[in-house]
């Protein structure tokens, strides 16, 4: 099993790599085979070292002040990405799984051919698979936004 862990949207290090890696394995020899790739891959970043991204992260972490005030700023944008979710959700019955999704984006149950009339029609733009931003919507968006998509999706 691998599991990761990015930190780089949580402290705005996009660059920094900030995050872990953990691999669990089956046996001696699958262990040492995916020590030999993550230290292959290691040896590769560090050729282009972060900039320091842990240490920004540790400093905010290790102050009481600073912690509360980037937790508060974090709380802030989750309840707001979770407010624009729910709007396009109450929206129409069909839109109601975006309520109960996490994350910047979602999916759009719209055809690539929808989505280009939206782009050519409405100015909605999002990725053809009807992939998404939920958190660069405009709050004054977002009626118009959904309106479209309903209507797209009911032609």
């Amino acid at each position: 099993m691998i599991a990761a862990h990015s930190c780089d949207k949580n402290f705005s290090v996009y660059r920094e790599r900030v995050g872990s890696l953990w691999i669990k394995t089956g046996s001696r020899e699958a262990t040492a085979r995916s020590m030999a790739q993550v230290l292959q891959d290691a040896r590769e970043m560090w050729s282009m070292p972060p900039d320091h991204g842990a240490a920004a992260a540790r400093i905010i972490l290790d102050d009481p002040a600073l912690r509360q005030r980037w937790q508060s700023e974090v709380a802030g944008i989750r309840d707001r990405i979770n407010a624009v979710r729910a709007t396009i959700a109450a929206a129409d019955p069909r839109l109601a799984f975006i309520g109960r999704q996490f994350g910047m984006f979602s999916m759009m149950p719209l055809s690539k051919e929808q989505v280009l009339h939206l782009r050519e029609h409405d100015a909605i733009y999002m990725a053809d698979s009807g992939r998404f931003n939920v958190v660069g919507m405009a709050d004054r968006d977002i009626d118009r936004f959904t309106t479209a998509v309903i209507a797209a999706m009911d032609s």
